[in-house]
């Protein structure tokens, strides 16, 4: 796990360096639009979130370091979780544009939840992230065996 920074991410932000790239690029487009990113959630140990909005996930990427929940900020404007769900003009290209390098955004979920991105790791490949969960809270995996 390292600490990501960038210019337009605000407060800490704990991540899998896997994730990073993934965020090097949600800065890019924050700087081209001039949105700060306020990062209120990144890794989390469990899926216990005193106070959240949106129930978690019991296999949450926020549980390996793949996801972020943030609010957004363009010209003293503050975009929450209900503002971002309604968000039109350069709020909603962000959106647009940080889908289009790869991240999920949760407003697009079943269950909305538009203060969270992340790049999908929980459903493109359950083996990475259980191996990842496995290593970061120190369960043992068994060996492989072999049958033949």
């Amino acid at each position: 796990m390292k600490k990501f920074t960038a210019s337009n991410f605000k407060n800490d932000c704990t991540i899998d360096e896997d994730f990073e790239p993934s965020l090097i690029k949600m800065n890019a487009i924050a700087q081209k639009y001039n949105i700060t990113v306020f990062v209120n959630s990144s890794y989390r140990v469990d899926a216990n979130v005193p106070g959240a909005i949106v129930t978690p996930a019991t296999h949450s990427n926020h549980m390996i370091g793949h996801a972020i929940d943030c609010n957004l900020e363009l010209a003293g404007a503050f975009y929450n979780s209900t503002k971002m769900q309604t968000a039109t003009g350069v709020i909603r290209q962000f959106i647009d544009e940080v889908k289009a390098a790869g991240l999920r955004w949760g407003g697009d979920f079943g269950k909305p939840d538009p203060v969270h991105f992340d790049d999908g790791l929980n459903i493109t490949d359950m083996l990475a992230w259980t191996a990842k969960y496995n290593q970061l809270h120190g369960i043992a995996t068994p060996p492989a065996t072999n049958i033949g």
